[in-house]
């Protein structure tokens, strides 16, 4: 279970550093 969460964690992390560079691009 505590290994599901610290996927999930990640993954989470991924889409936001994802987005931070998309916004990044944009402008």
């Amino acid at each position: 279970q505590l290994f599901e969460y610290h996927n999930q964690n990640v993954s989470t992390r991924l889409i936001i550093d994802y987005l931070g560079l998309i916004k990044i691009f944009i402008q």
